[in-house]
């Protein structure tokens, strides 16, 4: 799901008008409502599954789980636009920067 997020504010700055897909704002708009999402939905699934054995407790245990599902999930994507639409490969190249970047950390971005 987390992935999806990437894919949809990258959709909707490429559906703009061409002069206001260039823009600055556009784009950031567009990361700060990614970067939301992402964080709603890590927090209501973390409400959801608490007191659950689906995680591990320990918190590194569950950033590490997540850091490895979003690199495969990034990999895949990766390996897909390059076979079907290699001009949207910069979307999962993006996702594996920021987590790359330490920008994933604990379940939620920054």
């Amino acid at each position: 799901m987390l992935r999806s997020f990437s894919y949809a504010a990258e959709a909707a700055v490429r559906g703009a008008e061409p002069a206001a897909a260039a823009s600055v704002r556009v784009r950031e708009a567009a990361c700060a409502w990614q970067r939301r999402a992402e964080q709603a939905f890590l927090s209501a699934y973390g409400e959801v599954v608490r007191g659950t054995r689906i995680l591990p407790t320990a918190t590194s245990a569950r950033a590490l789980l997540l850091k490895a599902f979003i690199i495969d999930k990034a990999a895949y994507e990766l390996s897909y636009e390059l076979n079907n639409r290699p001009d949207w490969i910069g979307i999962p190249v993006a996702g594996l920067a920021r987590l790359l970047a330490g920008r994933i950390v604990e379940g939620r971005n920054r």
